[in-house]
């Protein structure tokens, strides 16, 4: 009895989760509400930032998200009441993504990497041709 008692509150439970789990700074998190078994119209969704400093980010949305950003890094905790029962959410917002830096390193890197490999080709196409 007490198995099927367990197995029947985590099917109907309600649920506050986060995609993707770590956000870079400035893009954009879904936050997805969902009550007994289908998603959460209206519920108030408020952010717990790292110095603890609580502000109401939106209420979801007639499919039960709402689109969340981040301006500082840090870890977040979003906090919602859900038909009674209080949710937490963890969130992680990293720095930005800089991949433009590895870009203009590995490029020059290339070119040269392949202007040696070419010349090492050339020197065997000319010793076998000779020799």
């Amino acid at each position: 009895m007490t198995v099927a008692w367990i197995f029947t509150c985590l099917l109907g439970s309600q649920q506050l989760s986060v995609a993707p789990p770590t956000v870079p700074v400035g893009e954009p998190a879904t936050v997805r509400v969902v009550g007994e078994s289908e998603p959460a119209v209206g519920v108030h969704i408020v952010r717990e930032g790292p110095d603890g400093e609580r502000s109401e980010v939106g209420v979801s949305d007639e499919h039960g998200q709402l689109r969340v950003t981040f301006d500082e890094v840090g870890r977040y905790v979003l906090r919602a009441e859900i038909e009674g029962v209080r949710c937490l959410a963890p969130i992680a917002v990293v720095p930005e993504r800089r991949g433009w830096l590895l870009a203009i390193g590995s490029v020059p890197l290339g070119l040269a990497l392949l202007w040696w490999n070419l010349r090492r080709m050339s020197g065997r196409a000319r010793d076998a041709a000779t020799g």
